[in-house]
């Protein structure tokens, strides 16, 4: 005899999250509007936060070795170019961006004493929360597409939208 699982609200939203953004991306916004990113960004953080909340026993990542150690290094890397550092870490990571930053310094008068690896450290922010969205998908992706059934409908979601592009 087969158990069907319980119905549970926050899977439900989850997988409404996943859908829509796998099913709007392409069609309604061309995955060009930079207004929509953010929403997806948050929308994506919202069913991530779901899943570690209630937990329900998923696995966030695959069983490899060094794959947490990667995805954090990565992070790490990126968040450090929008990150102020001192000048002596400054001119170890970015000798370029130091030796521009003492060149302008002299000019000015004044001597930078932190200053971030990026020229545009607050698109390098939103860049990094938008990467970190993306990992969220991945997790909710992971996590969700394990059950035969939500797989079908997500090839079904993705199969109608290559139709209506086409």
């Amino acid at each position: 005899m087969m158990v069907r699982s319980r119905f549970s609200v926050h899977k439900l939203a989850q997988k409404i999250v996943l859908l829509f953004v796998l099913g709007t991306v392409p069609v309604l916004f061309g995955a060009v509007q930079a207004w929509i990113w953010p929403l997806y960004t948050v929308a994506l953080f919202a069913g991530f936060a779901v899943l570690l909340w209630f937990g329900d026993g998923y696995r966030l990542a695959p069983a490899a070795r060094g794959w947490w150690a990667a995805l954090g290094l990565f992070f790490f890397v990126t968040l450090l170019a929008c990150v102020p550092l001192p000048g002596t870490l400054l001119a170890v990571l970015s000798p370029v961006r130091f030796e521009l930053l003492q060149q302008a310094g002299l000019l000015a008068g004044k001597q930078p004493v932190w200053s971030t690896i990026s020229y545009a450290p607050l698109q390098s922010f939103a860049w990094w929360a938008f990467l970190l969205g993306l990992a969220a998908c991945f997790f909710l992706l992971s996590a969700h597409l394990r059950s035969p059934a939500f797989t079908r409908v997500v090839l079904w979601v993705l199969f109608a939208l290559a139709v209506v592009e086409a």
